[in-house]
């Protein structure tokens, strides 16, 4: 039998390996496949109740389930056609502005200091990796929560 449910709360792939690993350990759950994007749980087993699969959703954080009714495809565990270079390509193509860009600073300051292109280099990358938080500043903030101490008691 395989059940499929809309999850609410997901926010990152953190998120998805808590929820995987809740639903997994459920007694009568062959497999549990739980994909970000659409947030949905996809269970196969011999005996699934939704009791059991909402108490093992809310046990691993704020999260909660609704079963879908209807035929709705199992995800595929890869992603489809994606290879890896496609898959790395914002990154090598940010990193390669980096070097150049700090390079070329060094290059106009009419010497070469590794200490000083490192410096470049390294407040470059912060600035261009601290930008990435403005793209999903909520999910951010959600995904900080679970691993910082102190943000963890002031935002729900």
């Amino acid at each position: 039998m395989e059940k499929t449910y809309e999850i609410t709360g997901m926010h990152c792939q953190s998120c998805v390996g808590k929820l995987t690993g809740a639903l997994s350990e459920l007694d009568g759950v062959d497999s549990a496949v739980v994909t970000l994007d659409p947030p949905r749980a996809h269970v196969e087993g011999s005996r699934i109740e939704f009791d059991r699969v909402m108490e093992a959703t809310a046990s691993a954080g704020d999260y909660s389930a609704r079963e879908i009714s209807g035929e709705v495809p199992a995800p595929k565990s890869t992603p489809q056609g994606k290879s890896k270079l496609a898959t790395y390509y914002p990154l090598i193509l940010i990193v390669t502005f980096l070097l150049a860009g700090c390079a070329i600073l060094q290059l106009r300051s009419g010497t070469w200091s590794w200490m000083d292109y490192m410096s470049d280099f390294m407040g470059g990358f912060f600035v261009v990796f601290g930008f990435f938080k403005l793209l999903d500043l909520r999910g951010f903030a959600d995904a900080y929560q679970t691993y910082d101490v102190i943000a963890s008691n002031f935002r729900r």
